[in-house]
């Protein structure tokens, strides 16, 4: 490019700078526009990420309470049935030994300290 004075070159130096403001306004105005979309995303992903996490909390929550009433019921059922079994084992055997009629047949017998007794239940 020949430069011939220096009015001209300030037009062409202005006309440079011109097409470049318009340029960086025409950025200027997509960026924003480019924000709100990438700040709605990020928005949408969160939003999305929180009802993953309320859904998976609410899931624990209900095999927890699914958990809790069966060995709840586990726990009934165990309980009935040892009290079934304790009341036939009482009507049978007297476990205090010490309050049973024969006591002397059933105690071990020591002779000296330190025996081993075999003791039988």
């Amino acid at each position: 490019m020949k430069v011939s004075s220096n009015p001209q070159l300030f037009q062409t130096i202005s006309a440079f700078a011109d097409a470049k403001r318009v340029q960086e306004q025409a950025l200027q105005e997509r960026r924003p526009d480019q924000q709100q979309k990438t700040d709605k995303q990020v928005e949408a992903r969160e939003l999305l990420k929180q009802d993953l996490i309320r859904q998976n909390r609410d899931a624990v929550q209900k095999t927890q309470e699914t958990l809790r009433q069966q060995r709840i019921e586990e726990l009934r059922a165990s309980q009935q049935s040892e009290e079934v079994a304790s009341n036939t084992v009482s009507q049978n055997v007297n476990l205090n030994l010490r309050e049973s009629p024969d006591v002397g047949s059933q105690s071990p017998a020591f002779v000296k300290l330190g025996q081993i007794v075999d003791i039988r239940i």
